[in-house]
Order: structure tokens, then C-alpha cells, then sequence
């Protein structure tokens, strides 16, 4: 199946618990994480995780440009465990979409301190403000903490509140503290829900064309469902009553579609067309045919989330209509990454590394320490080429990966190619600019010229993205442009 339905349990976990009661009630264990001794021995305070200097979201552990931390003696920790993987995503509050937090590594030499930042949406659109960041050691079959808890840059201070976290067997993750009342709930990944990607783009014929008309209902229903609506009618709630992050809270009469994202109230009206068209032999008749195809020869490359780059031609003599799908030939390209003993011997020994820039031609070119930061942290040379005509790149750590990305002025990536050959793109399929995804579909229709239904008939010249969406088989539904 190209999604899934949740249906996970809730376990009973009372949530009328203060952070004080959860202590004295030994559901909290105590960290003393906040200090750690230096090299020379003496202790001091060790900083919180903020903000690395290009603004991307930071890893745990006491951060310094670079993912860097701070930790006792000559010991690093640069092994990220699975256990410790495995709670590293996005989560939403129970009842309250609105909430979300979000759990990261640490740098690269703590790799298993994680930061939680807890997120409030942004209005309308598709923006979020951090508001508070946290951060422990997770330590395998530890289940509680409790940490103090700074601002959205992560600062502590003899003011700072505390916070109790607690990792509950069903998923999902407590959040008690006294100072953030409107925080205070249990969060639950997203991949609770039914077909997560729903609350991430706009959706389209490719997205739908297998659905039934009951699966379609449920998840248009499902945006209401996670601002805690109440459903009159009785299959809607038995079902979302059946899922652990559902809290009833707000009559179907009071609940207004003005506090949707505009991206959800887009996608409600598309599923609702859907619905209304739904011919559940032709969709039957579509799931099978997917049922049946072979997963894409590229499946293995294509990376679990991030940026990477899609490209492909729109003439009709590049693609083939293979039924539920076209066949046409394309690139797909990947971040330029250094690995961590890669970045340490650049911008710690001021050494030089040679990295491979294209696979499919082998091309490398060396990495070098740049002297004017103005320009930026380090250099790209080609063979025979000189610090004057070097291409210089910044550096970003990416914590779930744990290696650092190159990139240039207006935060362009720097990829790499890695596959040249067939893209299989199914029909419907559409190709979109992220600054649209917040605005109503006639709106959209009214600016024009960056929304497409992928199409082979030369209309277009050249589709692009650095955000695709593929199905599990490594089927393209949606490409996506996030950039200036």
C-alpha cells in the first residue's frame, strides 16, 4: 500500500500530572547532564544546542559552529545509535496540531545528546516559531528526564523553567512543566497519522488515484481531527477515537475552517473533489496495476528525507506512457557532503581532502580551508585551479545524517549527480514552487506559470526540483523548487 491507515492503541497514561507530581511520583528521572568536566578538570556550565550560523535547525549537545560540543576528556561520542534514531522526528501535541516538537541529534561528537525544540505554527502559512529547546543524554532504556529548558536560542540561565519528557510505549512523548501550560500534552509522531505527506504538500491525481472514497473521507477529515473536532457522525468517530493522538475537545459547530493552514483548506478541497468523483472499480483497478509494478532501478539512491535534486526533460520524444506511469530520462542529484573526519581535517588541521563532485563521470576536486570567511568557510578547487577562481561554499551540519552540506550565497545546495537514466513519473503527478503551498487553489490558478501537471508536450522546457516526493517504489508524485 502507498499509505497506511494507524491503528495503533493508546496506552492509559494519565496527563493531569504537573512536572512536580510526576517527580515525586518517580515517573522522572533526574539528569545531571547540565554540567561536565574539561579537559583541565574544573567543571563548568556546558551551553544548550542553539541555532548553527546558517539558521538550520541544531543538534544537541553544547553546539559551536560546525556541530561541535563539548565533551569530558578525549571521549566523543560519534556513534548514533539506533535507539537513539529512532525517536528523532517530527511530532505534533495530541488535540493540538498547532504544537509540534521535533527531536535531533547531537553534533558529531555527541551524537546521541538530542535537542527537543517545541514549535508553535505560524498563522496561515507554512512557517513555524520556535519557542523553546531542551536537551539530555538519551540513554537506552531510559524512558524519563527532566532538563531545564531555554528559549528558542537555547540559552540557560538561573531563570530557566524545567521540564519533565517522558518516551511512553505507544510512541508518543510527554511534556510536563509548569511554566509552559499551553505546551504541556503528550505528543505523537507523525507517522501516526493516516499518509503523513498530506500535512506536508499539496496532494494531486497521483496522490489520490488509488483511493477509495472512504479512504479519501477519512483523511480529508483527519486536518479536522487533529485540532481536536468532534464528529456527529459515528464511523468518523469510532475511528479517529481509535487513534492515540485524538483529543475531542471542540463541537463540529464551533470548529471553523479559518484556523486550517491555508495548504490543509487547499488539500480538503481537492480530497473533497476527489471524493465526489471517486470510481472505486477504476481505483481498485489502479491500485492493482501499481501492485504490480517493479520498484524504479534508482529506489536505492534516493535518500529517506532532505534536499536532493530531480531534473527531466518535458519533450514528448524523451518519455514513454507506460499505463498508471510515464518513462522518461532524467538526472537525480545529491548534496555535496563532507563526512566528519573530512570536515575536522579541512577546518580543524587546515588540510586538504579531495572529494568526488560527480559520480557519473568520477570528476573529483579538493577541499581546502578558505582564508576570508567573507567568501565563505571553505573552497572548491578543480585541478589546476587557484584560490582566486576557487568556487567558496559554507558548511551545515545535518543532524539526523551527521555529515555537512556545501553550499553558496542565497543558501543554494552545492550537488553532486549520482543517476542519469529512466525516471518513472506517475500520471498526475504535478510540479510546484514551495511560496504556493500557503496560497488557495484559485489563487494558484490565477498567478500561473508555477504549477504544473507533469506533462510530456514541451510546454515547460525542463522540470526541476530539490524537494521530490517519491511513492515507496521510487515512483515520482510531486516535485517541489524550495528556494528564492
Amino acid at each position: 500500500m502507498r499509505w497506511k491507515i494507524c491503528g495503533v492503541l493508546a496506552l492509559s497514561l494519565s496527563l493531569g500530572l504537573s512536572a512536580c507530581q510526576a517527580l515525586e511520583a518517580g515517573l522522572v528521572r533526574e539528569e545531571t547532564w547540565q554540567r561536565v568536566v574539561l579537559e583541565d578538570g574544573e567543571e563548568a556550565a556546558e551551553e544548550t544546542a542553539g541555532a548553527d550560523e546558517s539558521g538550520e535547525e541544531a543538534g544537541g549537545g553544547s553546539a559551536t559552529p560546525g556541530g561541535e560540543s563539548v565533551q569530558s576528556g578525549d571521549f566523543y561520542d560519534r556513534q548514533l545509535r539506533p535507539e537513539t534514531r529512532e525517536i528523532c522526528r517530527t511530532y505534533f501535541k495530541a488535540g493540538d496540531y498547532r504544537r509540534q516538537m521535533t527531536i535531533v541529534p547531537g553534533g558529531r561528537q555527541d551524537r546521541n545528546r538530542v535537542t527537543v525544540n517545541l514549535y508553535r505554527q505560524d498563522g496561515q502559512g507554512m512557517g513555524k516559531n520556535l519557542e523553546r529547546q531542551m536537551d539530555f543524554w538519551y540513554e537506552d532504556g531510559v524512558s524519563r528526564y527532566s532538563t531545564p529548558v531555554g528559549g528558542p536560542d537555547g540559552v540557560l540561565d538561573a531563570n530557566s523553567p524545567s521540564a519533565s519528557v517522558i518516551f511512553q510505549e505507544d510512541g508518543g512523548v510527554a511534556l510536563y512543566s509548569a511554566a509552559m501550560e499551553e505546551a504541556e500534552g503528550v505528543y505523537y509522531p507523525e507517522e501516526d497519522l493516516l499518509w503523513a505527506e498530506a500535512f506536508e504538500r499539496p496532494l494531486n491525481r497521483a496522490d489520490t488515484a488509488g483511493m477509495s472514497q472512504g479512504t479519501l473521507r477519512l483523511l480529508r477529515n483527519q486536518y479536522y481531527a487533529v485540532y481536536g473536532r468532534k464528529f456527529d457522525d459515528p464511523q468518523l468517530a469510532e475511528y479517529f477515537s481509535g487513534q492515540p493522538w485524538y483529543r475531542p475537545a471542540v463541537e463540529a459547530a464551533d470548529f471553523s475552517d479559518d484556523w486550517l493552514p491555508v495548504l490543509f483548506r487547499r488539500n480538503i478541497s481537492f480530497i473533497k473533489e476527489q471524493e465526489e468523483t471517486c470510481d472505486e472499480m477504476a481505483a481498485a483497478s489502479w491500485e492493482a496495476e501499481w501492485e504490480k509494478l517493479a520498484a524504479a532501478p534508482y529506489l536505492h539512491i534516493l535518500p529517506e528525507s532532505g534536499e536532493y535534486q530531480v531534473d527531466f526533460s518535458s519533450r514528448p520524444e524523451t518519455a514513454v506512457d507506460r499505463g498508471i506511469y510515464w518513462e522518461t530520462v532524467g538526472r537525480i542529484s545529491l548534496p555535496l557532503t563532507l563526512t566528519p573526519e573530512e570536515y575536522e581535517t579541512v577546518m580543524k588541521e587546515n588540510g586538504t581532502v579531495e572529494i568526488v563532485v560527480d559520480e557519473l563521470t568520477g570528476e573529483t576536486e579538493q577541499v581546502r580551508r578558505s582564508g576570508n570567511y567573507n567568501y565563505g568557510e571553505c573552497m572548491l578547487l578543480a585541478p589546476g585551479e587557484t584560490e582566486e577562481t576557487a568556487n567558496y561554499c559554507y558548511l551545515t551540519y545535518r543532524a539526523l545524517e551527521g555529515d555537512y552540506f556545501l553550499w553558496r550565497d542565497s543558501a543554494d545546495t552545492v550537488f553532486k549527480p549520482v543517476y542519469e537514466g529512466p525516471i518513472f513519473v506517475l500520471k498526475g503527478a504535478e510540479m510546484e514552487w514551495y511560496n504556493y503551498f500557503a496560497m488557495i487553489q484559485e489563487k494558484v490558478s490565477e498567478e500561473g506559470g508555477d504549477r504544473w501537471e507533469i506533462q510530456f508536450d514541451g510546454s515547460v522546457g525542463n522540470y526541476y526540483g530539490n524537494v521530490p516526493y517519491f511513492d515507496e517504489k521510487g515512483y515520482l508524485k510531486g516535485l517541489y523548487y524550495f528556494g528564492d
